[in-house]
């Protein structure tokens, strides 16, 4: 199946490499035509016939772009493949990408980074075939994806099974949707051996208003398929945000058990705390909870509710209405759990 894999990218290549020296006659045809010295010494009826020969010419060649580029490559049925033999092709793959690198940037081809960028290739049918699991659209050179990306979301660790919700500890600050966001999944999974294995990675886009039309708030969700896995990914797109930091300050007893809150606009839950979850009940001798995700957008006419729920089923929930650049708090009590809860409003895109 490596092989098969190898056969198929090579005459993706030579597709691509069809496709280029195409383009490339088109332009330099173009670029001829647009010299001042084409025409330079021909009378009026050898000018029209030159032009004419060129427009000819240039018509030739798109038209057999146009037939090229409806008749790309078929990727042969991967589906039978074991991880084992996808390992292995993604491996040989990653190899001839990098001599295909080397060998563009000596023919003058752009290809940034090679060695950087051969390293976020991977195998994998779901994916198409040959696919980024990372982003690899800027310069890799200057661009540290770790640094860049360590800050958006964390997990915490837990046996899940499938269709069951993984709790985000991120991202610490809303979203500002200007332009297109790229997320990454890195997930993996721990055998039998104890060994960690890769369950999802890749990344999925989030698209900025440039490519929306945004109304109103709405819950979207993407979904990153591959070989081992399908990961749904739900998010809120939140129209004139504001961002609101909630801290729980315990005044009196002990609280075990969740905390979610949730919107007039968007009525999905998020997860603020849970105490099954989060290893921890307070952080300090304060009494100050340490949430699990401190931020929530909401949307600037939105009535926040925050629900407190405690193990033995006791539940009370609190409402505040955001307040521009302002801050505020209240009492919320859950059986014999008293809690002051602080919530600061800020603008997101003042």
């Amino acid at each position: 199946m490596a092989e098969a894999a190898v056969a198929w990218w090579e005459e993706t290549q030579a597709w691509e490499d069809r496709k280029h020296s195409i383009s490339e006659a088109i332009m330099l045809l173009v670029m001829r035509k647009m010299d001042k010295d084409f025409l330079s010494g021909l009378s009026e009826a050898e000018r029209a016939a030159k032009l004419k020969k060129a427009k000819e010419e240039e018509m030739r060649l798109v038209k057999i772009l146009n037939q090229h580029l409806h008749a790309p490559v078929k990727m042969p049925d991967f589906s039978c493949m074991t991880e084992s033999e996808r390992t292995v092709a993604a491996e040989r793959l990653r190899e001839k990408e990098q001599e295909r690198a080397h060998l563009l940037r000596a023919q003058g081809r752009p290809y940034i980074g090679p060695e950087k960028i051969v390293s976020l290739l991977d195998f994998d049918p779901k994916q198409g075939g040959l696919y980024y699991n990372r982003y690899a659209f800027v310069d890799l050179q200057t661009f540290d994806l770790d640094e860049e990306c360590k800050l958006l979301a964390e997990y915490w660790w837990h046996s899940c099974s499938a269709a069951e919700s993984l709790i985000l500890t991120g991202p610490k600050r809303g979203l500002a949707l200007l332009g297109d966001i790229y997320a990454e999944i890195d997930l993996k999974i721990k055998d039998h051996l104890g060994q960690h294995r890769e369950l999802s990675k890749g990344i999925f886009i989030i698209r900025g208003l440039a490519g929306r039309s945004l109304t109103e708030s709405m819950v979207e969700t993407e979904s990153l398929a591959t070989r081992l896995s399908t990961v749904d990914v739900t998010y809120s797109v939140i129209k004139h945000a504001l961002e609101g930091t909630i801290a729980f300050d315990v005044l009196q007893g002990g609280f075990h058990g969740k905390i979610t809150v949730y919107t007039s606009s968007v009525d999905d839950e998020l997860v603020l705390y849970d105490s099954e979850d989060a290893d921890a009940l307070i952080v300090d001798d304060s009494g100050k909870i340490q949430l699990m995700r401190p931020v929530v957008s909401v949307n600037v006419t939105d009535l926040v509710t925050i629900v407190a729920r405690t193990r033995d089923g006791i539940s009370e929930t609190i409402v505040f209405t955001p307040r521009v650049n302002r801050g505020e708090n209240d009492i919320l009590t859950v059986g014999a759990t008293k809690m002051r809860v602080n919530v600061f409003w800020s603008a997101m895109d003042p």
